[in-house]
């Protein structure tokens, strides 16, 4: 009894102290108590975002944006017309005619010696004619090779003709041995005819040869066989400044 009024006694006597810190303890513990809620709060929030982030797939950044550059709107251009350049055409060079050869000439001439003399061989392209070297009188003998005779004026139709043709000119004879009559050879002049120089004899019509060819040398395939003697003297005379050589 004595204890518990002592405490008394102290309790009334510091009475107003201790009631003072009785306030002070109840709202420090208060205080504490809402610290401790607010830190539970905060440790759970913790807790909680800690929970979702681990369940939930981790953000994935939103892609970029690529800007796509849109054409603008064809507008519409005048056609401009641009010179393509053309290759001029390749001027050709220049072609040369080409040059026809030349013909051969009328009457070309060999020398041609026999037994019987020495003469001029005519190689004669047809169509070709004589006409007198010399001023004269002309003697035309008609000549047949006959059964291996050589005949004048045999008059053997079944056989061919070959014309002597006699040019005297004063003291020179000069004889052509042509081919065939008709076939071969076309007399222009007569028999006896008086002529002056550069007037027609005969003209070579074929390509037959002379009459030699048929009577002494059948080797011999000239058209025309040509002589010029002396009459007074027999001896040979060169007819070839007489001929008509072209």
């Amino acid at each position: 009894m004595e204890a518990a009024r002592r405490l008394s006694l102290v309790s009334d006597a510091s009475g107003p102290a201790i009631g003072s810190l009785s306030l002070v303890a109840v709202r420090l513990g208060a205080t504490l108590a809402g610290l401790a809620l607010a830190f539970a709060i905060v440790i759970g929030a913790f807790i909680v975002s800690t929970v979702v982030s681990v369940n939930e797939p981790a953000a994935v950044p939103a892609p970029r944006a690529t800007a796509v550059a849109t054409p603008p709107a064809s507008v519409p251009v005048p056609a401009t017309l641009v010179p393509v350049p053309v290759a001029a055409a390749a001027t050709p060079a220049p072609t040369t005619a080409p040059t026809a050869a030349p013909a051969p000439p009328a009457v070309v001439a060999i020398p041609y010696s026999h037994a019987l003399g020495n003469y001029v061989a005519l190689n004669v392209r047809a169509g070709t004619a004589f006409a007198a070297p010399l001023a004269g009188t002309i003697q035309i003998q008609l000549w047949q090779y006959v059964n291996g005779q050589i005949l004048q004026n045999a008059n053997d139709s079944t056989r061919p003709v070959f014309p002597y043709i006699r040019l005297v000119a004063g003291d020179r004879l000069m004889i052509y041995r042509v081919g065939a009559l008709t076939k071969d050879t076309e007399l222009l002049v007569q028999n006896g005819a008086t002529v002056k120089v550069g007037d027609p004899l005969f003209r070579v019509v074929g390509s037959g040869s002379s009459s030699w060819s048929t009577f002494y040398d059948d080797g011999m395939s000239s058209q025309v066989l040509v002589s010029l003697v002396s009459l007074s003297s027999g001896r040979e005379l060169d007819p070839l400044p007489f001929l008509p050589l072209k």
